[in-house]
C-alpha cells in the first residue's frame, strides 16, 4: 500500500494515512534518515522536542527539509501564545513545496485557537491544501472536540496527545489505557459527528513494547482512530499493518462489493452473516484504501 494517497471531500483534498513519524527539528541527521523510513507522515517537530535555545535554528533546519523531502510532511509548530507561534508559521509557509500537507496545532482548547491560525494562513496566502491537525492534549481540548473539528474546512482530522492530557487531569498513564478511554471515545465522536477524518491516536511512549504497542493500536483501531502517531522508527511498521486492512477484510470486502454490483441489492447473507447498508459502507472504505 502506498502511503499517503489523497482523495476530494466537498472540494478539500484529504489524505488517508496510518502512521506518523515525530522527528525533532534541530535534528539534522534524524531529518535526513527519514527520507528512507516508510511512515505515511513525517512530522517535522520544532515544539516539544526542540529547546528554547535552538527553536531558530530547528525552524531554519526545517525550512531547509521543506525544499528537500520527497515525503509528505506535517510540521508540529509551537503553541498559540508562546513567542515561537507566529514565528514558526512565517517560516515554514514560506517554503515554496508540495511537501507541506499540514500543521499540527500543539494544546488545541478552542475552536479560537484553530481560528487564529487560519486567520494567520489566509493572511500569507498559504496553500488551501494545508491542513490544519488540532492535536487535543487537555480536558477543556477533548471537552470541545466537536467544536474544534467544525471550525474551518482545513480541519480534516483530529489528533489525540495523550501525555500532556494525563497530566491534566491528574491521571497515570497505564498500559491497559482505561484512563484514556473516555477522551479517545470523545474525540472518535467528534470526528463522526463533523464528518472529519478518523481520528490520530497519541504515541505510546515505551518504544521497546513492540507488544504493547501493538495491543494499544489494535484497541484504538477498534475504538475508531485511523492513524498513530510514532516517536522511534521501529514502531512504524507495527502501526503500518495494524490501521491496513487485513487481507482477510479485503477478501470479504471485495466479496461484498461484487454481490452488489453483480445483484443490486443491499440486504443480504455472506458466510452465515446478516450484509446491510453499513457494512457495504464498511466494504467501501476497506477497497478505497487500496487505490
Amino acid at each position: 500500500m502506498q502511503s499517503a494517497k489523497y482523495h476530494l471531500k466537498e472540494g478539500v483534498t484529504i489524505m488517508l494515512l496510518r502512521s506518523l513519524l515525530f522527528v525533532p527539528g534541530n535534528n539534522e541527521k534524524l531529518i535526513a534518515k527519514a527520507e528512507n523510513l516508510s511512515a505515511d507522515i513525517i512530522i517535522y517537530d520544532l515544539e516539544d522536542a526542540v529547546s528554547l535555545e535552538e527553536k531558530e535554528t530547528a525552524r531554519n533546519l526545517v525550512k531547509q527539509a521543506l525544499t528537500n523531502t520527497s515525503k509528505s510532511i506535517f510540521v508540529r509548530i509551537n503553541a498559540i501564545g508562546t513567542d515561537y507561534f507566529e514565528e514558526d508559521v512565517h517560516a515554514i509557509t514560506q517554503v515554496k513545496t508540495s511537501a507541506l500537507k499540514g500543521i499540527v496545532l500543539p494544546k488545541s482548547n478552542r475552536s479560537a485557537d484553530v481560528e487564529t491560525l487560519e486567520i494567520l494562513l489566509h493572511k500569507l496566502e498559504a496553500p488551501q491544501s494545508i491542513e490544519i491537525i488540532p492535536l487535543l492534549e487537555s480536558a477543556l481540548g477533548v471537552h470541545n472536540a466537536v467544536e474544534i473539528g467544525g471550525t474551518f474546512e482545513r480541519v480534516q482530522r483530529l489528533a489525540f496527545g495523550s501525555v500532556d492530557f494525563a497530566l491534566d487531569i491528574q491521571a497515570t498513564l497505564t498500559k491497559e489505557g482505561t484512563e484514556l478511554l473516555y477522551a479517545r471515545s470523545q474525540i472518535v465522536m467528534a470526528s463522526r459527528v463533523q464528518n472529519l477524518q478518523p481520528p490520530i491516536d497519541t504515541v505510546f511512549i515505551d518504544f521497546k513494547d513492540t507488544d504493547g504497542l501493538l495491543s494499544e493500536s489494535q484497541m484504538v483501531k477498534n475504538l475508531g482512530f485511523g492513524s498513530k502517531l510514532a516517536i522511534h522508527p521501529e514502531q512504524i511498521e507495527i502501526i503500518n499493518e495494524t490501521f491496513s486492512p487485513s487481507q482477510e477484510e479485503i477478501e470479504e470486502a471485495k466479496r461484498i462489493m461484487e454481490i452488489v454490483k453483480n445483484n443490486g441489492t443491499a440486504v443480504f447473507q455472506l458466510d452465515g452473516k446478516m450484509i446491510d447498508e453499513p457494512i457495504i459502507k464498511k466494504a467501501k472504505r476497506i477497497l478505497n484504501k487500496l487505490q
